[in-house]
């Protein structure tokens, strides 16, 4: 059990220190960025242990990690419309107006942040749940 936990966590700091090497994501600078692989994993490798002894439903197919990968992208979308939208909501300036004076593009700016290697750990956390429970 314990085995596949350990080897998802590598390879998610391999994978990690890879996209941050060729520059798809950015540098791994801080304590910050060498964290968040390893609590994304735990935290969603932990939480498919529980949610599945408390529900009675399959969380080893394929499509729960495309759902879970989409709702960490849809999380961070959020996070971002609220921190630079909050600005137009005690204006009179709408949303629309406030992300074209800006120009940022959400892509690029979760790529430069830390939360794309929780994402990364997270991915590998559901991935190494689903093959230990295959195997049991």
């Amino acid at each position: 059990m314990y085995l596949y936990a350990i080897f998802g966590i590598i390879v998610a700091y391999v994978v990690s220190a890879v996209l941050s090497i060729t520059n798809i994501t950015s540098k791994m600078g801080s304590v910050l960025y060498y964290t968040m692989p390893l609590i994304g994993f735990l935290l969603i490798y932990v939480i498919f242990i529980f949610i599945e002894k408390a529900v009675d439903f399959n969380f080893k197919e394929p499509y729960i990690g495309l759902i879970l990968i989409v709702f960490l992208f849809l999380g961070f979308y959020l996070a971002f419309l609220i921190y630079y939208g909050q600005s137009a909501i005690f204006s009179s300036v709408t949303f629309a107006q406030v992300f074209s004076q800006i120009k940022i593009n959400w892509i690029k700016y979760m790529t430069a942040t830390p939360y794309i290697y929780f994402i990364i750990g997270s991915f590998f956390g559901w991935a190494a749940y689903a093959i230990d429970k295959n195997k049991n």
